[in-house]
């Protein structure tokens, strides 16, 4: 980002409002009159903002020399110009409208000291529906930027034209994002009261994703089976019963939202009276509009679709109430659902991935800023717990579920255990070269192993990681002087904490969890990837999730077989806790996203 070097304006003001130049000018005449914005910092970043605006239209112009004579009129018309200019400086696609919003700013600085026009009277006529918006935009800054480059108000604004922004909005957009976007735009009108501002345009909802009935719009019968299914789902110990058929809390949930999902497709999309049973939900006639609804209307592809149903497979396969029937051509008809192209997947996991190099220096980083003067012990022990996490994913690669849940040695149920390695652990495992060295120097000594059972895993197969010493003496450090730190802060805080209908404090407990939230209570999926996301993003400058890295991981552990340092695919099945030889193999997709790798496979083609 480049900014056109600061000049001594005069004291007085423009005398009048016509050019870039006055404008800028004016910007910076009322900074340095008020002394107490001298030293601002939003007064600053405006004078600067202007400065860098006007450098921006003038490239994009063609008149760097003479930018201060550019009439404002011709600040108009320039969105998609300027958001190509900012993605060649290196903005990020979602920052590319830095300009565009900047150049708002001056033309309205300029309308307020005398300067008019017939775009920015059409702009001033959006005003109210952009202050409703201002909050909880959800993409409706979009349509009212396209609305103004069409010279539409809100009262000319019809039906027609949100209908050719969705079209337009097709090269960039998903289908279901342009479905959402138009809906939170009639929804938030609505909620402002502003209907009256659009007398042409049919503001009822339009909402086609939210077609699941609630529970209450079920039939008791149906409500009584699914709290059955739940029922035994939840219930652990059954004798004589696969594990593949237990369910965590958030699958159960998951399978209410399924079946409520298809019932309202029926009722609410369909126009069909409610089923009495299950099993009578289940059944050709229902199921597959559904997958073509999914598929025609809201342009799901396959994995999406997949995800829709493996709730309801999971059901009709392993319960008693759907015994003896036959529901394979549910996953054959979702086979014949396009998947996503394979060269966009690679481009998407292109844009994500990182060197594992470049990712493994974000604990050393973390490692020097907790050792920063000034630090009070709550915040080194929030820099301790965010290289714990770190380097869980970089040297384990655990799934989600399993940094999320991996208890501590004092919890309800310990995953952390100091064991010595058996004959059996040195055949199945892999052992890292450090922990092998201290293990020929002392068969006796205790390792720090993390132990999953088979209710742990994905898999449903019992795991044991054996963890290399300098993680172990981290994680061990951190459990005994940090994370109590963390967790008694937490409950301090919790006993101010009242609820608004019994308005009695809540009862705090220690579950045990190795990696803790920001409020210091268990990590959810949502707090994981949000806290992994913020991390990579500080210190890299990339976004990188936790699944993701799993794919960096893979990609990297198949570069050192390839050179002859490692296990092969084999010994990567079994660190990613995996069973099926084609998940694994699956894994390969990153292979051409990180550079080295694709040049090996074809030095080694057998690796």
């Amino acid at each position: 980002m480049h900014a056109i070097e600061r000049t001594t304006y005069s004291s007085q003001p423009p005398r009048r409002m016509r050019t870039l130049g006055d404008a800028v000018a004016s910007i910076t005449h009322a900074y340095l009159q008020v002394p107490r914005r001298l030293h601002n910092k939003q007064s600053i970043n405006d004078e600067y903002s202007a400065r860098t605006v006007a450098y921006a239209v003038s490239a994009v112009l063609d008149c760097r020399e003479d930018w201060k004579s550019i009439p404002l009129s011709h600040l108009f018309a320039l969105e998609a110009r300027l958001r190509e200019y900012a993605l060649l400086e290196g903005f990020k696609p979602n920052e590319a409208g830095y300009y565009t919003r900047e150049i708002r700013k001056i033309l309205a600085h300029a309308s307020s000291h005398g300067w008019s026009s017939r775009q920015m009277r059409l702009i001033k006529s959006w005003d109210t529906a952009t202050a409703a918006f201002k909050k909880k935009a959800g993409g409706c800054i979009q349509i009212i930027d396209y609305l103004i480059s069409r010279n539409r108000t809100p009262s000319t604004t019809t039906e027609r034209d949100l209908e050719r922004w969705a079209e337009s909005a097709e090269e960039s957009l998903e289908l279901t994002s342009i479905e959402q976007y138009l809906n939170h735009f009639r929804s938030r009108i609505r909620a402002a009261t502003l209907t009256g501002l659009f007398p042409h345009l049919d503001l009822a909802s339009k909402g086609r994703t939210r077609y699941g009935d609630h529970i209450t719009a079920l039939r008791p019968g149906v409500q009584a089976e699914l709290k059955k299914i739940a029922k035994r789902k939840a219930e652990v110990e059954i004798p004589d019963r696969s594990t593949r058929e237990i369910a965590r809390p958030v699958s159960i949930s998951k399978i209410y939202s399924s079946f409520k999902r298809l019932h309202g497709h029926r009722t609410q999309i369909r126009g069909q009276k409610p089923v009495e049973s299950l099993v009578r939900l289940v059944t050709s006639d229902n199921v597959l509009p559904y997958i073509d609804y999914l598929e025609n209307e809201l342009g799901h592809l396959r994995e999406e679709i997949k995800d829709t149903f493996n709730p309801i497979m999971s059901v009709v396969r392993h319960d008693p109430l759907f015994k003896s029937r036959d529901y394979e051509w549910i996953p054959d008809r979702i086979q014949k659902v396009p998947k996503e192209r394979h060269y966009k997947m690679l481009l998407r996991k292109e844009e994500k991935a990182q060197a594992y190099e470049l990712l493994g220096e974000i604990p050393k980083a973390l490692r020097r800023e907790s050792t920063a003067p000034g630090l009070d012990a709550k915040e080194v022990a929030w820099f301790r717990h965010d290289e714990v996490l770190i380097s869980v994913l970089h040297e384990l690669a655990f799934r989600q579920r399993n940094v999320r849940e991996c208890q501590t040695f004092d919890g309800i149920d310990p995953d952390l255990k100091w064991e010595p390695l058996t004959n059996k652990d040195l055949l199945d495992l892999y052992i890292p070269e450090c922990v092998l060295q201290a293990y020929n120097d002392n068969t006796s000594r205790e390792f720090l192993m993390i132990c999953f059972d088979e209710k742990k895993t994905k898999s449903h197969r019992a795991e044991r990681v054996v963890l290399p010493l300098a993680l172990a003496s981290l994680i061990e450090d951190f459990d005994q002087h940090h994370r109590t730190l963390l967790f008694e802060d937490f409950i301090e805080r919790s006993r101010l904490t009242v609820t608004n209908k019994t308005k009695k404090k809540k009862r705090r407990f220690d579950h045990g969890h190795l990696l803790l939230n920001r409020n210091g209570g268990g990590l959810s999926q949502h707090s994981l990837r949000w806290q992994v996301r913020r991390l990579t993003r500080k210190y890299i400058g990339h976004k990188v999730s936790p699944h993701i890295w799993r794919d960096i991981f893979a990609a990297h552990t198949k570069m050192l077989a390839a050179l002859g340092l490692g296990g092969g695919r084999q010994m990567l099945q079994r660190r990613l806790f995996q069973v099926d030889d084609a998940t694994t193999d699956g894994y390969s997709q990153l292979d051409y996203a990180l550079p080295g790798i694709a040049a090996l496979d074809r030095e080694y083609p057998a690796a």
